[in-house]
């Protein structure tokens, strides 16, 4: 792999050959800070760089990357790319929003993303407790839900930011129609109405979430 001056070379232990065998080399993507997920979005490569938190995922033959146009540790767009290159649509954060970790899309051309406030987080206004839902189409955002107030119990990490929920992992689930979400911070599920963003469920921590 080839970044302009920069070539990145990976060694791989493998472990189980089965796994390697439909993994590698099937779809893997790295940026340029070695962030990378392999074609399940299952594997990321990180490091203390910039876009750190970027997310990077691959759907229906086209990839989905962060963009920061200022170097910054979130990313404030997003852009499906075909696999000859081309930009066929850009996700934009709100201002002063942006973009991080995990995305995953549903059956009824939308998707949905982890952001954050990126300045000026408050007890109201928590880090990286924020989904977003836009459409794949038009690039539209249609909803984004800050789920900070459900978090003021929260009490399992006492040496945690005190304003971190930290969601790190999206999914959807589609006999069931929701959005599972995973907050690292409290060591939380949550199961998510995927058209409105409502709660359903939640597993484990913390007891008084709602």
């Amino acid at each position: 792999m080839n970044f302009g001056d920069v070539l990145t070379h990976i060694d791989f232990e493998i472990a189980d050959q089965d796994v390697a065998d439909a993994t590698l080399g099937n779809g893997w993507l790295f940026t340029n800070f070695n962030n990378a997920y392999d074609k399940n979005g299952d594997l990321r490569l990180t490091g203390l760089y910039p876009w750190k938190t970027t997310p990077m995922k691959t759907y229906q033959n086209s990839y989905y990357v962060g963009d920061s146009l200022t170097g910054e540790y979130y990313a404030e767009k997003i852009h499906q790319v075909s696999l000859i290159g081309e930009i066929r649509q850009t996700f934009v954060a709100p201002e002063g929003h942006g973009f991080h970790h995990d995305i995953t899309f549903d059956n009824n051309g939308n998707i949905f993303i982890h952001g954050t406030l990126l300045t000026g987080q408050t007890a109201a206004n928590r880090l990286e407790s924020i989904i977003y839902k836009y459409s794949l189409e038009t690039g539209k955002l249609l909803w984004q839900r800050d789920y900070s107030s459900w978090f003021d119990e929260q009490d399992v990490l006492i040496s945690a930011h005190p304003n971190d929920v930290h969601f790190n992992s999206i999914e959807y689930i589609e006999n069931l129609n929701l959005i599972i979400a995973n907050t690292r911070s409290s060591c939380s599920i949550i199961g998510l109405d995927a058209a409105t963003g409502d709660f359903r469920w939640v597993i484990d921590n913390p007891p008084k979430l709602f």
